[in-house]
């Protein structure tokens, strides 16, 4: 799915992880390229009227925030760092692939979303009996603090980029009738979970393909967003304090510390 990326270069560099980790049986299938109803044009009059939305992350402009954010064309594959893979996405949809995965286990997958949710609704839409044939929902997003991230310093960490990049996909999603979802945002802003020199240093320790794969391209000094977001969904130990909510027709788990 689109999002800090386009789809297709998305695609290859996960496609590219795979191979370096000698993985190509597990599928790969490709997502939304566009969000359901939103457009940059659309999103820039949003900013008009309700403020800036920093990270914009495919819409980033040189005349914005991230002046040296790689900005191209919706379907072009630029030349990756770590090289373009052989390998081939797969010809399903991913809301196909959700719905079916789902309809052949259910009440045993847990849906993880590090991304906005285009393609959660899509599968709500095509099959409207997909969430509630879910185990649970965890998500990166849904922010209850405000202003600068006490991480970075950066004001955009705590804009909820995933949800306000398809606005109605997330309504769509997070309004469904899911058994239960778990978001996972303001735990994420912690000074102590930045990705940091001493956390690659630590990974490198352990020599494999991915670690070395991680120390070599991973982006050093953001929050571990969508790391902890999985991490979560691995090991629930890992939360210590958390908070129950109403969202919509749903109950929402929030995990606001670790």
């Amino acid at each position: 799915m689109t999002g800090d990326g386009w789809r297709d270069e998305e695609t290859a560099h996960t496609l590219r992880l795979l191979e370096i980790l000698r993985r190509e049986d597990v599928p790969v299938v490709s997502g939304a390229t566009f969000p359901l109803i939103n457009t940059q044009v659309r999103q820039q009059a949003w900013e008009k009227s309700f403020g800036l939305i920093p990270w914009k992350g495919v819409w980033n402009t040189k005349d914005g925030p991230f002046p040296n954010y790689k900005s191209h064309g919706p379907f072009e594959i630029p030349a990756l760092e770590e090289g373009l893979p052989t390998m081939k996405p797969s010809n399903e949809s991913a809301a196909e692939f959700l719905i079916r995965q789902v309809r052949a286990h259910p009440h045993q997958v847990t849906i993880i979303s590090a991304g906005p949710m285009t393609n959660l609704a899509l599968a709500i839409r095509l099959d409207p009996e997909f969430p509630s044939l879910a185990r649970e929902l965890v998500f990166t997003g849904g922010y209850i603090g405000a202003g600068i991230s006490k991480a970075t310093g950066n004001p955009d960490f705590v804009s909820d980029f995933n949800l306000l990049f398809d606005p109605e996909a997330a309504q769509i999603a997070i309004t469904a009738a899911w058994p239960k979802i778990t978001s996972v945002a303001d735990v994420t802003n912690d000074p102590a979970l930045l990705f940091s020199d001493e956390v690659i240093q630590q990974i490198g320790q352990v020599k494999t393909p991915l670690s070395e794969y991680v120390t070599k391209y991973a982006e050093k000094g953001v929050p571990l967003w969508d790391e902890l977001t999985v991490g979560i969904y691995l090991d629930p130990t890992l939360i210590t304090n958390q908070k129950e909510v109403l969202m919509a027709q749903n109950n929402v788990c929030g995990v606001d510390d670790r």
